[in-house]
């Protein structure tokens, strides 16, 4: 319940902010039962104390007693009102469960995987874009069995800058190539469709086992002031 709590206050210090200038979020999602700014699918998913538990089982499509079978696995995909590749922050609070195997922490697309970010198994958290074929290793962040974590990503196509936050202070900054660009943006077949986040790595099976207080994207990349006014004070 307090994890759902502060995040509740994010969302209204986002409220607050945005009446005073502060960009509108362009996805909200929580679990308290408000309608959400844009769209969700979920499949064998469950809400306790306002927060997504999430099973950690991979999704095989299969239904009835074949699904017995192999495992209820877990969908939940996130579809923000609308979304800019170029340019966008996402946030997200999670209490992660079993990171035994790695955990699936935020992704980007459920066909192309433009962006991931999950864990090793020892916790530390991992940014990859174009399905892992950029990797970058944040050495000072890790994620812990139990502990609630609200991690913050801004991404800008144009400076080639990526910042990551942990609890509204920045943690790391990635600098892509040069030559980088987020080869969905080229792809007719998934440019459109793959404009969601989830919380499955479809390119090799990973999940994530917890729970999420909520999801955040807005479509524009959030200054460190603007992060520090959007993040309740403890």
């Amino acid at each position: 319940m307090l994890a759902q709590m502060s995040f509740l206050l994010l969302l209204l210090n986002a409220s607050v902010c945005h009446a005073a200038g502060f960009p509108a979020p362009s996805g909200k999602f929580t679990f308290d039962g408000k309608s959400y700014t844009g769209t969700a699918t979920f499949t064998n998913t469950s809400i306790t104390n306002k927060s997504l538990y999430l099973n950690g089982e991979y999704f095989t499509g299969y239904v009835g007693k074949e699904a017995e079978r192999r495992g209820k696995g877990y969908t939940a995909v996130f579809r923000p009102l609308v979304f800019d590749y170029r340019k966008f922050t996402a946030v997200v609070k999670l209490c992660p469960e079993n990171i035994s195997h790695g955990a699936t922490l935020l992704v980007g697309g459920t066909s192309c995987r433009w962006f991931v970010m999950r864990a090793g198994s020892d916790g530390r958290i991992e940014l990859s874009f174009n399905n892992f074929q950029v990797r970058h290793s944040v050495e000072s962040l890790t994620v812990t069995n139990g502990q609630w974590l609200t991690l913050a990503i801004t991404f800008d196509l144009q400076s080639r800058r990526v910042i990551i936050y942990a609890n509204g202070t920045r943690a790391d900054e990635v600098v892509l190539p040069e030559d980088f660009a987020l080869d969905v943006m080229n792809d007719a077949k998934w440019k459109e469709s793959d404009k969601v986040v989830t919380f499955t790595d479809y390119a090799n099976g990973g999940t994530f086992q917890g729970f999420v207080a909520g999801v955040l994207t807005f479509n524009s990349i959030l200054a460190p002031n603007q992060m520090r006014r959007l993040f309740p004070r403890n």
